[in-house]
C-alpha cells in the first residue's frame, strides 16, 4: 500500500481502470489462434488475423498522439476504450479470413486511441521526479490485467467457448468507465500543435528513434511466442501451455514490482541490452526444448523480459521529451511496437508454413542477436 501513498487518487484510479482495459485485450491473445486454428485457417492465415490488430494500431496510431496533444488525454482515452468495448462484439460474426482482419484492424484501432493517451494522462498527474516510477506502476497494472488473462483465457475457453471470451471482454472494458478519473488538461493550442511533431523531426530524435527501433525488434519476438507457441503445442499434442502461461503470469507482475528499484542501480541504456538477450535466450529455448521444464523457463524470461522492455524504453522516450509533444512521441515510440507485433505474427506465419516452427522460433532468435550486437556497438553510447 505504500506505493500508493506517493501518487494522487486520481492516478491510483487510473492504474486500476488501465488494469482492466488491457485483461479485455489479452483474453483474445491465447484463445485468438487456437480459435482461428479450429475454424480451419492456416498458419499464414492465423498470422494475418492476429497481425490485423497492430496494423490497425499502427495507421492511427500517430494521429492518436496528435489528438492527445491537440485536445488532450481524456477524450483520447474515452474514444478508445468505447471503440474497443463495441469492436469486440465483432469477434462473434467473424468467421473468414476477411471478416477476422476487418475486426482485428477496428480493434487496433481502439488500442491506438487508448495506450499513448493513457501514458500521456499518468505522466501529467505526476511531477517530473516520479515519472519513471508512475510509467512503472502503470504497466504493473497493465501486466496484472495481462497476467489475469493469459492465465484464464484457455480455461475459460475451454469451459465457455469463444462467447464467454467475447462476453467477458466487452464487461471489463466497460469496467474501465468506474475506474476514470479527472486527468489534467495538457492540450495545446490548436495551432501549435503539429509545428515540432512530424515524423522526420521525432524519427531524428536519437531519444525516441532507438527505443522505437528497440521496441520494435523486442515486441516482434513477443507476438511471434503468444502467436504460434499455442497453436504449436496444441498441434503436436504437448500440455505445457498451462504451465508456461503462468510462469509468464507471475514473473512479468514480479518483474514490474521491480523495474524501478533496478534502473536505479543498473543504467536504462545497459537495462535495453539486456532486455534484448533475454528475449533472445527464451526463443532458443523454444525452438530446442519442448519439454515442461523448458516452457517454464522460457515463460519466466518472457515474463522478465517483456516485464522490464516498455517501462524501461518508454521512461527514455519521456525523459526526453517536452510535454507539449509527448502524445506524438509516444505515438511515434508506439508504432515500433505495433509494427513489431505486426511483423512477428504475419512473418512467423509465413515462415512455419514454408520451413516449420523450430526453424522460424531461431530466426527470430538469431534476428535479436544481431539486433543486439548492432545495439551495442552504434546505439547504446546516444541513449547513455
Amino acid at each position: 500500500m505504500q506505493m500508493f501513498a506517493k501518487f494522487p487518487a486520481g492516478f491510483n484510479k487510473l492504474c486500476v481502470g488501465n488494469m482492466f482495459f488491457w485483461y479485455s485485450m489479452f483474453l483474445f491473445m491465447p484463445v485468438l489462434p487456437i480459435y482461428y486454428h479450429s475454424l480451419g485457417m492456416g498458419k499464414d492465415e492465423i498470422g494475418l488475423a492476429v497481425g490485423s490488430l497492430s496494423l490497425g494500431s499502427f495507421a492511427l496510431r500517430f494521429l492518436s498522439g496528435r489528438a492527445v496533444d491537440k485536445y488532450g488525454a481524456k477524450i483520447v482515452i474515452r474514444i478508445g476504450f468505447c471503440v474497443s468495448a463495441v469492436v469486440i462484439l465483432g469477434y462473434l460474426f467473424a468467421d473468414s479470413i476477411y471478416s477476422t482482419i476487418f475486426v482485428r484492424f477496428l480493434h487496433g484501432a481502439g488500442l491506438s486511441g487508448y495506450a499513448a493517451a493513457v501514458l500521456v494522462g499518468a505522466t501529467s498527474m505526476v511531477s517530473a521526479d516520479m515519472s519513471m516510477s508512475a510509467i512503472s506502476l502503470l504497466t504493473l497494472f497493465s501486466q496484472i490485467g495481462i497476467g489475469l488473462a493469459t492465465c484464464m483465457a484457455l480455461w475459460l475457453y475451454g469451459t465457455g467457448g469463444f462467447s464467454l471470451i467475447v462476453g467477458l471482454g466487452v464487461a471489463v472494458t466497460a469496467l474501465v468507465l468506474f475506474f476514470f478519473p479527472d486527468i489534467p488538461h495538457t492540450a495545446s493550442r490548436g495551432e501549435d500543435v503539429g509545428q515540432d511533431t512530424a515524423v522526420s523531426s521525432l524519427a531524428r530524435d536519437k531519444y525516441i528513434f532507438i527505443p522505437t527501433l528497440s521496441i520494435f525488434f523486442t515486441h516482434s519476438s513477443y507476438s511471434a511466442i503468444m502467436t504460434f507457441l499455442p497453436v504449436y503445442l496444441v498441434s503436436e499434442r504437448l500440455s505445457g501451455a498451462p504451465y508456461f502461461y503462468a510462469a509468464y503470469a507471475i514473473s512479468i507482475i514480479v518483474a514490474r514490482f521491480f523495474v524501478t528499484g533496478v534502473c536505479e542501480r543498473i543504467a536504462a541504456h545497459k537495462m535495453v541490452l539486456y532486455v534484448i538477450l533475454a528475449f533472445a535466450l527464451e526463443i532458443f529455448i523454444i525452438a530446442t526444448f519442448h519439454q515442461v521444464f523448458a516452457l517454464v523457463l522460457a515463460g519466466i524470461l518472457l515474463g522478465i523480459a517483456f516485464g522490464f522492455a516498455f517501462p524501461v524504453l518508454a521512461n527514455i522516450v519521456n525523459s526526453h521529451t517536452d510535454v507539449s509533444v509527448r502524445g506524438a512521441a509516444f505515438g511515434f515510440f508506439n508504432t515500433g511496437n505495433d509494427i513489431g507485433q505486426m511483423f512477428g505474427s504475419v512473418a512467423l506465419g509465413f515462415m512455419v508454413e514454408w520451413s516449420g516452427y523450430a526453424n522460424a522460433f531461431f530466426f527470430f532468435g538469431f534476428l535479436l542477436l544481431c539486433y543486439a550486437i548492432i545495439y551495442t556497438r552504434f546505439f547504446m553510447k546516444h541513449v547513455a
